[in-house]
């Protein structure tokens, strides 16, 4: 559909599509008020390219003194792409043009509005009188150029789900509906179809649920909440009770009475419901006045928008999905084509929860598709319908084609076996620039066509006014109400339980006043001032409403309001009181700093702690703020890297360009005068903070604040990349020129897109000074995410894990935590774990790709002696052991196991799978199927654990990570086990482990042998050898390394003997002993 963004380069969000609708509210379209913003404003400098995202057609120009300016309107085959507030048009009506075709230039919104690009999107068919003036959402249309999303026709599915799971493993589907849902086949479907949306339908009998709705719709809630209860299954998404009933119109406002029950008790108890469940052809659409009959779910509709919760309906054609006579307006298109263009829930999504071919349309007995076609020719129907069914995708989840599977009377309907495989392997998945959405011969039969885009609030200036009252959208609505029954408010119930109450008033916790947004400390004057952007202003205190018996979450008492949005947005600053308290003096920088800092294990350097002790002139520059962009956004949100409101009100202005870059660090300095210092150096470095005492080191990255926005910025490529809940922070440090604190710790956290700002303050050096006097002797506070270093204790070993090992939650369990107590004389500890992406051993910025030092390090040629030749195998876990003597060890068994560690303490257990490392590459190597399966993102761990037979710390969680295609790789290292110990090896630290034995001071003074017992040569020969096996190292009678170490008292072997870089070498207590591989007469020592 799309082929690119409006623009190129990314720009933060001014205004999502939805917003303001106390504002918006005021202008009308077809005599309809807007229900809020109709698109999406991104904040475009002026004068940036605009382009077309698809190709179409300039179907009109428009240049207007105020709503939107200069703009452009393409016309395309699914409908209309709105490009407004531009400076320059570059276009003609009737103009084609090509997707990416500049087609204007950026401008403004108004004398009093910053720059920007206000962008919408119509699809066919639309009506510009559903209050958005016919436009629906952009934002799911432009995530999708970058976000792959899988099939859009997916299976509803019944009976055993074991015989379907490798064919939904293909499938992918983005929608799936599950008869009657059982846990560990729930769990099973999770592992082969993480991505997938899953609505369960609970199996309870429609006529049963119907006679107890008109009985009592609240006890009915009551009654299916319990039912829903007991049947909660991690990995379902929403839940669905109601099916096919009570849909005549005047039986409606009672299913919504019901269904608003329902969500209040699902709200409640921790899960999400699929309503109303509609049948194909309801309700009803009457001509005259098509939405009659829907108005009277409204109440239940908008709940469902405003809480996450989804609308589900069934959807056939018959003979074909076209029928019957083609009016697949009002059958399989009803929704897409009758209901959607006029709904005035746009952000409101759908579930078509069945669909298919279904002879009850016109008969009175079960016919199914295999009635009317064959596998191929259904599948090609399909296709085809879902091929086109992607414009809608922005609104619509998904469609569960019945049935997978079945029961009686259902068998003709069943697509399991040829159909099912076919939808697997031929349906599009991926980006927009991986489907095909090309269809010609569908098209609907009611549609607007006029071309004016509707009015928009002229001058965004208006924007700065305070909200207006409850808009239409938070009244009742009127035609819903007429035969209504009353519903009771949420707090007349217990936890588990609405009580019918048939005199209580309907619930208006949506209706009531808008709440107020949350006021914070002003960061320099202690002042409350609003914590949301310039554009959303909070109502004055006089407004604000108490909290009340009736209200279903009572607002916060403004003191707790005002505490709790101080520790969310300051993050690790002091309070001013606090300040206060302490030292008596009002500091020289009150630091404002995000949530995220101490998420992503950053830390703030001061000034004294700086190893190259910068020499202070008159000024010094200490942090004062630290917050985050996500994605670019500078839509303040509720996640801890969204941009903070005060962020976004203090530093986004037009003229700061980059604002919305991605993947970057950020810096900007205020000078003494209070204003942005241009020009001034910054420098970025990524090998620790300790470099800056080192006077040798080159590798800084030196940027200077732009004259323009006043910033500096450096991009950030994969190598940046860290673990933060594994404790990492990332590699990056960064600081004016001058005498500054320091933030290390920047980077790319896993799986989050975010960007970090930095603003130092400029303070003068005299004020510093004195207040460095001021500070209290207990020290500067500890900077979060850098935990101490444990205690040494036991072998240790440096241990390397790749920087993605623990994204896919493998764990290494130590000896002392094994049930089977394994010890030894040789303990195998893990040295290094690390993984592949699709076999290769290309390191790349990817997760599960290789890292450096294990290709390094283990990769070897095709015709080496020692050719690692399995190193390319997909969907494998490996094993190899290095022996006390440095080489990877031959013939090692391997043991693997995948029903869990606790196995290794039941004697009884044979479900070990053997290998032995093999005797060329010195790699052992097992291929997981299907069943390993898992889901990373929910905190799931693969089912294999695996380790060398003895004493051996093991490795858990492998296994196959959900659309990962990962092999995993475990190195362990033989260590001599000290003194026998059983349970060496618990929680070591990560240093390298050289044993240490000192002669005796009183010893020293005899010389060897003298006073001992004579030993022939060979008892001498004897003992030696014995003694240097219980320390784990090979003894050679004939190693002309061991002989010069004993002639010139280097004392006891510390290590193997082995070969590097054509030397052979042993390491000994007082040096280093080597000589050249080929001429062992030269042998000479250093020291350690």
């Amino acid at each position: 559909m799309l082929r690119n963004l409006p623009f190129v380069g990314s720009f933060p969000v001014l205004l999502q599509f939805g917003d303001r609708p106390d504002l918006f509210g005021q202008v009308s379209h077809a005599g309809i008020p807007l229900r809020g913003h109709p698109g999406v404003d991104f904040a475009l400098p002026e004068g940036t390219p605009v382009v077309a995202v698809q190709h179409g057609v300039v179907l009109e120009i428009r240049e207007e003194s105020q709503n939107y300016g200069r703009s452009v309107l393409l016309g395309h085959r699914w409908g209309q792409s709105f490009y407004a507030h531009l400076s320059e048009i570059r276009v003609q009506e009737g103009q084609q043009v090509g997707a990416s075709q500049i087609i204007g230039l950026s401008g403004s919104g108004g004398p009093n509005a910053a720059a920007h690009l206000h962008f919408g999107l119509r699809l066919i068919p639309y009506f510009v009188g559903d209050g958005w003036s016919g436009f629906v959402d952009p934002m799911p249309y432009l995530e999708r150029l970058t976000e792959a999303k899988g099939a859009i026709i997916g299976p509803y599915i019944m009976g055993d789900l074991q015989p379907h799971l490798e064919v939904l493993a293909r499938w992918q589907p983005r929608l799936i509906t599950l008869y009657d849902p059982d846990p560990d086949q729930v769990a099973a479907l999770r592992q082969v179809a993480p991505h997938s949306i899953v609505v369960g339908r609970l199996p309870v009998s429609p006529r049963d649920l119907d006679e107890r709705i008109r009985a009592d719709a609240v006890e009915a809630a009551n009654w299916a909440n319990e039912a829903v209860r007991a049947r909660l299954v991690h990995g379902v998404n929403y839940w669905q009770v109601a099916n096919e009933i009570l849909q005549d119109e005047e039986d409606l406002p009672l299913l919504s009475k019901f269904e608003l029950a329902r969500m209040r008790l699902a709200e409640r108890n921790g899960y999400r419901c699929a309503i109303l469940g509609f049948g194909v052809s309801n309700p009803d659409l009457p001509k005259g006045d098509r939405m009659a009959a829907w108005r009277r779910v409204y109440p239940a509709l908008e709940r469902a928008e405003k809480r996450g919760h989804i609308a589900a309906v069934h959807q056939y054609g018959m003979p074909d999905l076209w029928g019957p006579n083609n009016a697949y307006d009002w059958y399989l298109l009803r929704l897409e084509h009758q209901v959607l263009p006029r709904l005035p829930f746009r952000q409101l999504k759908f579930a078509v929860t069945e669909f298919g071919i279904d002879g009850l349309i016109r008969g009175d007995q079960p016919a199914g598709w295999q009635t009317f076609t064959t596998p191929e020719g259904y599948v090609e129907q399909l296709l085809k319908c879902g091929r086109y069914l992607e414009r809608f995708s922005g609104q619509i989840l998904g469609y569960s084609v019945f049935t997978l599977g079945h029961t009686a009377p259902w068998a003709t309907y069943d697509i399991a076996g040829k159909a099912a495989t076919y939808l697997a392997d031929l349906s599009d998945k991926g980006t927009w620039l991986q489907v095909d959405t090309q269809v010609f011969d569908i098209a609907p039969r009611e549609t607007d066509s006029e071309t004016d885009p509707g009015p928009e609030i002229g001058q965004r200036a208006q924007l700065e006014q305070p909200p207006a009252p409850p808009s239409a959208l938070d009244e009742p609505w009127p035609s819903a109400q007429v035969e209504a029954e009353p519903t009771p408010t949420a707090q007349t119930a217990p936890q588990d339980a609405l009580e019918t109450d048939e005199s209580a008033e309907a619930p208006q916790d949506e209706a009531a006043a808008p709440e107020p947004s949350l006021a914070v400390p002003e960061a320099e004057t202690g002042a409350l001032h609003a914590a949301s952007a310039a554009d959303e202003p909070s109502l004055p205190e006089t407004e604000t409403p108490e909290a009340d018996e009736t209200t279903l979450e009572p607002h916060m008492p403004a003191a707790e309001a005002v505490e709790e949005a101080a520790e969310e947005t300051t993050g690790v600053a002091e309070t001013a009181a606090e300040t206060a308290a302490e030292t008596a003096e009002v500091p020289l920088v009150t630091q404002r700093i995000a949530p995220a800092f101490q998420q992503y294990n950053m830390a703030i350097k001061s000034i004294a702690e700086r190893p190259d002790q910068p020499p202070v002139g008159d000024v010094v520059y200490l942090v004062k703020d630290v917050f985050m962009t996500y994605h670019g956004s500078w839509e303040p949100g509720d996640a801890a890297n969204s941009v903070a409101p005060w962020a976004r009100e203090a530093y986004l202005r037009p003229e700061f360009l980059e604002a919305g870059a991605d993947h970057h660090l950020f810096a900007a300095i205020i000078g003494l005068d209070g204003e942005f210092i241009k020009g001034h150096e910054v420098s970025f470095w990524s090998d620790g903070f300790e470099r800056l005492g080192d006077p040798n080191y080159t590798s800084y990255n030196r940027e200077r604040t732009k004259e323009s926005s006043g910033w500096a910025n450096m991009f950030m490529a994969g190598g940046s990349s860290f673990v933060p809940e594994s404790g990492e922070s990332g590699p990056w440090c960064w600081a004016p020129a001058g005498a500054a604190e320091v933030v290390c710790g920047g980077g790319l956290p896993l799986n989050h897109p975010v960007s970090t700002f930095v603003v130092w303050q400029a303070v003068p050096r005299a004020d510093w000074e004195a207040a460095r006097e001021q500070e209290p002797a207990t020290g500067k506070p500890a900077q979060p995410g850098h935990p101490p270093a444990p205690e040494p204790g036991g072998p240790s070993i440096e241990t390397r894990v790749s920087e993605w090992v623990s994204l896919y939650n493998v764990s290494i369990k130590p000896l002392a935590e094994r049930p089977d107590r394994a010890t030894g004389d040789v303990i195998y500890l893990v040295k290094d774990i690390f993984t592949t992406r699709n076999g290769s051993w290309e390191p790349i910025a990817l997760p599960g790709s290789v890292p450096q030092w294990a290709r390094d390090d283990y990769l070897k040629a095709h015709n080496a002696p020692d050719a690692f030749e399995e190193a390319g195998g997909d969907h494998h876990l490996f094993a190899a052991v290095i022996g006390l003597d440095g080489e990877l060890v031959r013939q090692q068994e391997i043991i693997f196991w995948s029903d869990g560690f606790d196995k290794l303490g039941d004697q009884a257990y044979n479900g070990y799978v053997r290998r032995y490392t093999r005797q060329r590459s010195g790699w052992a190597n097992i291929i997981t199927g299907p069943g390993s399966s898992y889901v990373p993102a929910r905190g799931e761990s693969g089912p294999w654990c695996w380790a060398p037979a003895g004493a051996a710390e093991v490795v858990c969680g492998g296994g196959l990570p959900a659309n990962h295609h990962i092999s995993f790789f475990v190195v362990w290292q033989a260590v001599p086990n000290p003194d026998g110990q059983e349970e060496a090896g618990g929680d070591r630290d990560q240093s390298i482990y050289v044993p240490v034995v000192s002669k005796p001071a009183a010893l020293a003074k005899i010389a060897d042998g003298a006073n001992a017992i004579d030993l022939s040569p060979t008892g001498l020969l004897a003992l030696r050898q014995a003694l240097w096996t219980r320390i784990g190292i090979e003894y050679r009678s004939d190693s002309p390394l061991a002989g010069y170490a004993r002639r010139i008292g280097l004392g006891m072997p510390i290590t193997q003997e082995f070969e590097v870089s054509g030397l052979r070498a042993q390491g000994f207590q007082g040096g280093i002993v080597y000589a050249p591989a080929g001429d062992p007469s030269r042998v000479g020592h250093i020291s350690w």
